[in-house]
């Protein structure tokens, strides 16, 4: 039975690798004075990407402060679609992906998936098998067995499996291997020596949030944000308790305030969400929005949720709360992997609407969580962070 489910797994991993990419390529001119290094990701990301695409795209944008490489995003989408907000990065759509892959001095890869379509050309170019960096924005087999264990769901189960047999074997053989995470790093280690703990995203500029908390906070209104596309199951779930148990019961503790919850990302209007006036508080779903809209919508917002039933990983959208000012209303799965002293686990409803009423009649209060967050964000969100692999490139 082992040998046959190899047999299985080496015949689709050659069937995709054929479906992906055509037997010929042409070489492309690059600098020769500049190592080209080549992102590949399974889909384009935009602004409201998920946690981990978004960290990918983030540790693009760092590497580009590095003059002395050449830099492309690859994906495995056959169309280009267009994002206004990204329109200075070097995209590759995969009908033209095969020009470069074996151009690259790198290839830099997120996801068990890419790095499974991709093991053909990295197993029989020894050239490519040595220069794979590999960024571990989560375990997934860690994920997707939490998913299974909450949602009894087969095929978060299947995917446990894939996981399983194959994420130890990336960590093994890619040349770097990267994580947001010192706990995650800790497993990735008793498969490989050495691994680099690394930000989920890079500040230059900070103290955004501190300009008009007294002004929201006196407001009769409280915006709420909560950002993550409907195509990621934790969130699904979340939005369901946010929106149906804990929004109502917050709403009703503060009678003297509306309450009006934002959402971004795609495909919620699928899942029958729809903007307008509920019961007892106000609801917009605000699909992808540009980054100037995002920003807008941040310094509108008292609160961001990170509130989630299940799920793995640092959770971008906590360290953009935070960065921004805004106080995150968070369980432990939803904080976890980020140490900050003003960062709290909120496990219920009751301790969340508390907290808030708690943070209306004290501003004090909310001014020394924003000011916990900054510190902890210069501590360990700066660029100079990503300088030591560099170094090794």
């Amino acid at each position: 039975m082992k040998y046959h489910f190899r047999s299985i797994l080496v015949g689709a991993l050659m069937s995709l690798w054929r479906s992906f990419f055509p037997a010929q390529h042409s070489k492309i001119s690059s600098s020769k004075t500049r190592k080209l290094i080549l992102f590949i990701e399974m889909k384009k990301p935009c602004p409201t990407s998920s946690a981990g695409e978004r960290s990918f795209l983030e540790l693009y944008n760092a590497f580009r402060s590095n003059k002395g490489l050449d830099l492309r995003f690859g994906h495995l989408d056959k169309l280009d679609v267009e994002c206004d907000s990204l329109n200075d990065i070097d995209f590759v759509c995969q009908n033209s992906l095969n020009e470069i892959i074996h151009e690259a001095e790198y290839l830099v890869v997120r996801s068990p998936e890419v790095y499974f379509i991709l093991s053909n050309i990295i197993n029989k170019e020894e050239r490519v098998k040595n220069n794979v960096i590999y960024y571990s924005t989560d375990l997934f087999y860690k994920r997707s067995w939490n998913e299974f264990i909450a949602m009894a769901n087969i095929k978060s189960f299947i995917w446990y499996c894939f996981y399983a047999l194959f994420e130890k074997s990336i960590w093994k053989n890619s040349k770097i291997v990267l994580t947001n995470r010192s706990d995650e790093a800790a497993i990735i280690r008793k498969f490989r020596t050495e691994v680099f703990v690394i930000p989920t995203r890079f500040f230059d500029v900070f103290g955004k949030g501190n300009k008009n908390l007294v002004a929201k906070i006196n407001s009769n209104q409280i915006h709420i944000i909560f950002i993550g596309p409907a195509g990621n199951t934790p969130n699904i779930k979340s939005l369901e308790i946010i929106s149906n148990k804990l929004i109502p019961a917050l709403q009703s503790k503060i009678s003297n305030k509306k309450i009006i919850l934002n959402v971004i990302g795609d495909g919620w209007d699928s899942l029958g969400y729809s903007s307008g006036n509920l019961i007892n508080y106000e609801i917009i779903i605000h699909g992808r929005v540009s980054d100037q809209k995002l920003d807008h919508l941040y310094k509108k917002s008292l609160f961001s949720m990170a509130y989630l039933a299940y799920g793995a990983g640092v959770k971008g959208k906590v360290i953009e709360s935070m960065y921004h000012g805004v106080a995150v209303l968070g369980n432990n799965i939803g904080i976890e992997g980020i140490e900050c002293e003003g960062l709290i686990g909120l496990n219920s409803i009751e301790e969340i609407c508390l907290f808030v009423e708690n943070i209306l009649h004290d501003k004090k209060s909310y001014l020394s969580i924003v000011t916990s967050y900054e510190n902890y964000l210069k501590e360990n969100f700066s660029r100079k962070k990503i300088d030591c692999i560099f170094n090794l490139i």
